[in-house]
């Protein structure tokens, strides 16, 4: 959707609730999108907004929850309009590693439109991201009190509930940055800290259920899983179980993985008496 506005500004809360809207190019023309403006758009999931903006208000994306990349593009890009017909895998890294910046980290400098992307702008995201991981998992959680235990009743406001949560969540922001890595230099102790922290949660934890819960994203998740020998031959069953069978091809790799675990136990097995 590419907005058709008259003035060099969006109004606060001119698109607030529009569940209707999926996919946003604002024109290079505008130079201030103000508070709210797109709060709770819950079904937006990628915008283009051009770096020539100058003042971005509070809270833009509030509860924007499925916002999953923010484009900052060149303001002299020709046919903006398509902007989207033209998106390399590189710019899509960037976007959605952006789109964690402003959407899960508190880090206000993060939100720089100029130096996004920049080898400043990286290692503070990096720097940030340690911090968020390592935050505990419980903070900032709210549970919604109408009055009587029969509150707790939803998952929602469950204590433990929301902690599982907020671990799949870190999960996930750390696999967008590994799958970024080959583009956007990663420091390997920083690296490090992420494996370690996806290992934690393994065998049974939410680095499974992120693995087999992540649709199209599947084969890209399953290769850094096995890059980083986060699966391995102890909890290989365990991966396989916790697999839907529609999930034809996850399932096949995994066997497949299996299967060389398999041979290697055939060959000590020959040593033995």
């Amino acid at each position: 959707m590419y907005l058709d506005v008259i003035d060099d500004f969006i109004n606060k809360k001119e698109y607030l609730g529009r569940t209707d809207i999926t996919q946003i190019i604002i024109p290079s023309k505008v130079l201030s999108i103000e508070n709210w403006a797109f709060a709770q758009c819950t079904n937006l999931r990628e915008i283009a907004i051009p770096i020539t903006l100058d003042i971005m208000g509070k809270d833009v994306f509030l509860d924007c929850n499925r916002l999953e990349y923010i484009f900052f593009y060149d303001a002299k890009l020709e046919d903006e309009e398509k902007f989207f017909d033209n998106v390399k895998e590189k710019d899509r890294f960037l976007a959605r590693m952006t789109s964690i910046a402003f959407l899960k980290f508190d880090e206000v400098e993060l939100r720089d439109i100029k130096s996004v992307g920049t080898r400043e702008w990286i290692g503070k995201w990096d720097k940030t991201c340690l911090e968020y991981i390592n935050q505990p998992h419980g903070l900032k959680f709210s549970p919604f009190l109408a009055g009587g235990e029969e509150d707790y009743i939803d998952k929602e406001n469950n204590y433990e509930y929301y902690c599982h949560m907020k671990r799949l969540e870190k999960v996930g922001v750390i696999l967008t940055r590994l799958l970024s890595a080959d583009t956007f230099a990663l420091n390997k102790d920083i690296e490090d800290k992420y494996i370690s922290f996806l290992k934690e949660l393994m065998p049974d934890g939410e680095t499974v259920q992120a693995l087999v819960e992540s649709g199209d994203m599947a084969n890209a998740f399953y290769k850094l899983y096995d890059r980083y020998e986060i699966i391995n031959g102890d909890n290989i069953d365990i991966v396989l179980t916790a697999t839907p069978e529609e999930c034809v091809e996850l399932k096949a790799l995994l066997l497949r993985k299996k299967s060389e675990y398999t041979k290697d136990d055939n060959v000590w097995d020959a040593f033995s008496l």
